[in-house]
């Protein structure tokens, strides 16, 4: 068509003004509509050259200026709809073509109300019946053709169904068809009268055709339905896919307007009521979902309002009932929907639980005695307070995955799960389970220390308590998971603080504010360390006392840092009292004692002369301390604590008096002079005839006690130092008393002469004629044995001394040897003759003589002792210092 429109342009004249400068330009032609709107795709023609317009309706030439031109315009193809003649020398053209941009239509039914969509709407150009158009009705019965030619009237045809129509429109006016189209209306009610929403009415021209129409019931039970050709018309309600009405034959009848039927219908407002297990109460505080179930598909659902499903008007039938809260089952069973069931009840699986804690595991299990709680599951939510460790809780949906959680005044401390509720009046065992707090304490030093471990809660005080052993190590026992206070105490003394927050099994070391310090005291010159210190060191109740260590060091192990009381004693006295702080710093403590002092001791015999010797002995607080006294008589003592102290002295081993015996120690560096009970004493051994004694021996002895053996045969002379004492002289020869000298020392004695009970023997041997005899053997015994032993020299003389006593002697002469038998008491002179041998034999005559020789002298005797008076002293009272 469009070849044989373009063969009738070229056909056509063309008429052109030349002119004699002629230069080449562009026209743009601009082609719209009756209604002012570009026309796209129109087709324009210009010398023959013919193009369509663009999306705005423009379509652009190359012309000669001078020339002349007819401009055609077609739409569709081959339909002209505007011509312009005489263009000349321009390069803008707008032309109106006889064409509208759209033209509507409105198709509805019989009583211009409801639109119909999807009839069939044709339209024919009365000018060019080859123009035609087709559309279907929206949904508002409308149909909208154009661009369309206007300058004619349009033929209108509409098909809907079976029904037809025609008539003769202007396209430049708004066009409204009716077709004999009705409504139904269907007042759809329950078996109580009452309107029923969401019902489905059918209209069917035969019970085995598809339905001409259908509606569905609205809130006030009407369903209207629309477009109905005029008829009869069998009719069926449909309620949740349950069938709940059928006309017995064709009820409705349309006849050139509105039909109008009331249905009653198999159906009902259904309200199931929930109640919990034991049918007590209505669960109104859950929010559940009711779920009516045929041939396996949902046919009703409802929410729950205080504790009723409202399911509406539900079809008569039986049901499979479920009701769930969330994803929980909490009912499900067969349920008969008729008249009298439309307002029922079910128990569900709502139980009664009692909670019961145990708490056994816990150290601190009196805080569980009242807990507050929360049993979840999901979009589930149970608060709760135990009372005695038991919790009762009511309607709870039953369900294996709760969850409890624990708390403390808003703290959590456990979480239990899961907890199966599945049974009415259910006991759910709690067990609470904690944590440990293991703990190390060590000092300030990093070693391990003992310490008493209180664990707390700030608003309940002391949870419970433990002891980390020597290691430093300790173990609190399970312990609910809470915020607690941590403190370290040794002897009463608080040492170490942390804060806990108990989440899991928690390792802690705790550095003690405590450490070993050393202590030292030193004299009050601060020159010597003391021993036999102790030191106590005190902080309100605390105390705490120093070990022995090495060196003079005292060491207090562990001592907590802070403000003391330092008591330092020395031999029980108390020498040092003062404060000292024992900070992070401190390791070392020094302390000078003014209250230690030296004294030194001159110790004198009775004549004001120092001793050479002896032992003395300081005694003070049930201590003792003794030294030796020089030989200058001076005993220096260092560090004596400030106090009365006793002296006691010993010469020889024996105590002495002494004056004073005690004394105060009132400043350092004291000097203190004691007369003692020593005294001297000299003495000469004599022979019982009163000659110095030169053989044998003297013993000293001093209460008994030997103190001293002389060799008489060096001296015959004593001279002894002695205490006030007992003292015996005894003279020995060879092994036989020979003299005894007893008295008691109370002062000095001086040229003591000391007979002995040893006298001279002297025996001349003579012969028969009178003469001297040389080497005549004499031998003396007693009962012991032979005491002496001698010869006689040129004068026939044999001398020997000889205590008093009996003896018998043997003197021989030659080869004659003679015994006699002597007592002696005092110096003794004896004659012995002997004869010559007569007739064979020997006559002796002995002449025995005794010839007293004048001693002078004393005759040993005993010396009367007389004692000193002793005075006997009253205690002193010695102040402690």
């Amino acid at each position: 068509m469009l070849i044989a429109v373009l063969s009738l342009l070229l056909t056509l004249p063309l008429i052109i003004d030349v002119a004699y400068a002629q230069n080449q330009i562009t026209l743009t032609i601009h082609v719209h509509t009756v209604d002012g709107n570009p026309l796209q795709n129109a087709y324009v023609e210009v010398d023959g050259e013919i193009k369509p317009t663009d999306s705005n309706g423009n379509a652009s030439f190359t012309i000669l200026d001078n020339e002349t031109y007819t401009v055609y315009v077609y739409y569709p193809a081959g339909h002209k709809v505007a011509e312009k003649t005489n263009v000349k020398n321009v390069t803008s053209l707008a032309i109106e073509a006889d064409v509208i941009s759209s033209w509507s239509i409105y198709i509805y039914d019989g009583k211009e109300r409801d639109p119909v969509p999807g009839a069939n709407v044709t339209i024919v150009y009365k000018a060019n019946e080859s123009i035609r158009y087709s559309e279907l009705s929206d949904s508002n019965g409308k149909v909208t053709f154009g661009p369309i030619p206007c300058e004619d009237n349009y033929k209108v045809y509409v098909d809907y169904g079976e029904i037809s129509y025609s008539d003769i429109k202007d396209p430049e006016e708004t066009a409204k068809i009716t077709l004999p189209l009705y409504r139904v209306v269907l007042d759809v009610r329950d078996k109580k009268n009452s309107p029923v929403e969401g019902v489905e009415v059918k209209l069917r021209e035969e019970l085995d055709q598809e339905p001409i129409a259908s509606a569905m019931s609205g809130s006030d039970g009407k369903a209207i339905l629309k477009l109905i050709p005029n008829g009869k018309y069998y009719v069926e309600a449909w309620l949740k896919g349950v069938k709940v009405y059928e006309s017995d034959g064709k009820e409705i009848s349309v006849s050139n307007d509105d039909a109008i039927k009331t249905l009653i219908v198999d159906a009902v407002k259904l309200n199931i009521t929930v109640l919990d297990y034991d049918g007590e109460n209505i669960m109104k505080n859950y929010s559940m979902k009711g779920e009516l179930i045929r041939n396996g598909e949902v046919i009703a659902e409802a929410e729950s309002v205080d504790g009723i499903l409202h399911f509406g008007h539900t079809p008569f039938e039986t049901y499979q009932l479920k009701i769930m809260l969330g994803d929980l089952e909490l009912y499900s069973g067969e349920y008969d929907v008729d008249l009298e069931t439309a307002e029922g009840f079910v128990e569900a699986w709502f139980y009664d639980i009692i909670l019961e804690l145990n708490a056994s595991r816990i150290v601190n299990a009196s805080l569980a005695r009242s807990l507050t709680g929360r049993l979840t599951a999901k979009n589930l939510l149970f608060e709760f307070e135990t009372e005695e460790w038991k919790a009762k809780l009511e309607d709870v949906p039953r369900s294996e995955d709760y969850k409890v959680e624990l708390f403390y005044k808003d703290k959590p401390i456990a979480v239990i799960e899961p907890i199966r509720v599945t049974e009415d009046d259910q006991i759910v065992k709690l067990n609470l389970t904690g944590y440990k707090i293991l703990v190390t304490t060590l000092n300030l030093d990093g070693k391990p220390v003992s310490a008493d471990l209180v664990i707390k809660l700030p608003e309940i005080g002391i949870i419970t308590s433990f002891k980390s052993d020597e290691h430093g190590i300790g173990s609190s026992g399970e312990l609910l998971p809470l915020t607690y206070v941590l403190e370290a105490f040794t002897d009463g003394f608080m040492v170490g603080r942390a804060i806990v927050d108990l989440r899991e099994d928690t390792s802690l070391t705790m550095n003690l504010h405590l450490r070993d310090i050393y202590f030292r005291v030193f004299d009050r010159d601060g020159r010597d360390a003391l021993d036999n210190v102790t030191i106590k060191l005190m902080h309100g109740s605390f105390e705490k006392l120093g070990e022995r260590a090495e060196n003079k060091t005292l060491i207090v192990r562990n001592l907590p840092m802070g403000e003391y009381r330092l008591i330092a004693n020395y031999y029980g006295f108390k020498v040092f009292d003062k404060p000292i702080e024992i900070s992070e710093e401190t390791r070392e403590v020094d302390i000078v004692a003014p209250g230690v002092l030296d004294v030194e001791l001159l110790f004198l015999d009775s004549e004001k002369k120092p001793l050479d010797q002896g032992y003395t002995k300081l005694s003070f607080g049930g201590f003792e301390i003794g030294k030796n006294i020089s030989k200058d008589g001076r005993t220096l003592f260092d560090n004596l604590p400030n106090v009365t102290i006793r002296v006691e002295a010993y010469y020889k081993g024996v105590k002495l008096e002494l004056s004073p015996n005690e004394f105060d120690l009132t400043r350092d560096d004291m000097r203190l002079v004691i007369i003692s009970s020593v005294h001297t004493l000299t003495a000469r051994i004599l022979r019982g005839d009163g000659k110095d004694l030169r053989i044998g021996k003297a013993l000293l002895y001093v209460n008994g006690i030997l103190e001293k053996s002389y060799d008489l045969s060096e001296d015959n002379e004593l001279s002894e130092r002695l205490p006030e004492a007992e003292i015996k002289i005894e003279i020995k020869y060879k092994g036989r008393d020979a003299g005894m000298l007893e008295t008691y020392l109370e002062k000095s004695l001086r040229d003591l002469a000391v007979y002995s009970t040893i006298y001279p023997l002297k025996i001349y041997i003579r012969d028969p004629v009178g003469e001297p005899v040389k080497d005549a053997k004499l031998v003396v015994e007693d009962s012991i044995g032979v005491i002496a032993e001698a010869s006689s020299g040129e004068n026939g003389l044999i001398e020997t001394l000889l205590p008093t006593g009996s003896y018998n002697a043997f003197i021989q002469v030659g080869n004659d040897i003679y015994s006699i038998g002597f007592k002696l008491e005092k110096s003794k002179t004896i004659s012995f003759l002997y004869t010559g041998s007569q007739s064979g034999g020997f006559e002796l005559v002995i002449l025995m003589s005794a010839i007293d020789l004048a001693v002078s002298g004393y005759a040993i005797s005993k010396i009367p002792r007389r004692r000193a008076a002793r005075v006997r002293r009253r205690p002193r009272r010695v102040p402690r210092v």
